[in-house]
């Protein structure tokens, strides 16, 4: 389990997180197809596809107070990574939602990689910079860019339990095919 990342171990990171995609992926996808509402060859990894797997995924992001303990055998891999994003001081996701965001970074990525043969899953790492995503896996490709699909993916599911109705009224079932079309035209724009 990666508490911190460092210098040191980020690109031992990277090739666990990357490992695990596929496996990840699998148990996300199946989860999605068991609903019954869904098919297998509506998950194709088209940019298109992020609506129906947003429409099955929204809905079930929940959280509970106080924060919960989880075992650290029973988490993702990148959970201490993201601690901020994940809890607020009273309250903080479940277990099964950490875990519907987990697939759900990983196919929103794909869907990236999938459809732009010049994208690929690679850590970022820059000296001295402090950016939230130093050593984590970025979507690296086009431009000098990096597209970080944890910062959309929990920004999506922390607009879906803020209590203001202004910003919950803001998503809808297109959320993450917006969201992957405006990345996807900076990316263009800025090469």
């Amino acid at each position: 389990m990666y508490k911190k990342l460092t210098k040191k171990n980020y690109k031992s990171y990277e090739a666990d997180f990357i490992s695990l995609k596929d496996i990840r992926l699998n148990i996300f996808i199946q989860e999605i197809v068991s609903s019954g509402d869904v098919s297998y060859s509506e998950l194709d990894f088209s940019p298109s596809s992020l609506t129906t797997v947003w429409r099955y995924v929204y809905p079930k992001i929940e959280m509970v107070s106080p924060v919960p303990n989880y075992p650290e055998d029973q988490i993702p891999i990148w959970f201490y990574l993201h601690e901020d994003a994940i809890h607020t001081h009273d309250r903080g996701y479940t277990l099964k939602t950490l875990w519907l965001i987990d697939g759900l970074v990983y196919y929103f990525g794909e869907v990236f990689i999938q459809n732009n043969e010049e994208l690929k899953w690679e850590a970022f790492y820059e000296p001295n910079s402090r950016i939230d995503y130093q050593y984590k896996p970025v979507i690296k490709g086009l431009t000098k860019n990096y597209i970080y699909p944890f910062y959309q993916v929990f920004t999506s599911a922390v607009r879906t339990w803020i209590d203001d109705e202004d910003v919950s009224s803001e998503l809808s079932e297109t959320n993450l095919f917006d969201l992957y079309e405006n990345l996807i035209n900076l990316e263009k724009y800025a090469s």
